[in-house]
């Protein structure tokens, strides 16, 4: 039992990583100013852990929701163990910390 809410809580992070990936993804391109015609293309992969949660749920809605919305730009998940997605994840956040560090 006690370890429910921190595979909960693992998940949580996995999806707010993924969330924010994709939306880093789409916010980079370049123009200021809405247009009704995107010309965004492209893929975007995220890293999420390989539970039945996120590859039962989450892909398909992704699939069904995201790519609807924004039709030149496909998704792909990178499936992990959740001690292989936190070390990444880790060691992503250590790059990043010492690049802000000695900037």
């Amino acid at each position: 039992m006690s370890s429910s809410p921190f595979k909960l809580r693992a998940v949580g992070a996995a999806v707010c990583v993924a969330a924010l990936l994709a939306m880093a993804a789409c916010s980079s391109s370049g123009t200021s100013g809405s247009s009704s015609s995107s010309s965004n293309s492209g893929t975007v992969t995220v890293a999420v852990v390989s539970n039945p949660l996120i590859t039962n749920q989450m892909i398909p809605l992704t699939a069904s929701n995201f790519e609807k919305q924004n039709p030149g730009i496909k998704v792909k998940f990178a499936t992990y163990t959740e001690g292989d997605l936190r070390a990444a994840i880790e060691k992503m956040s250590a790059r990043t910390a010492t690049r802000s560090t000695s900037s």
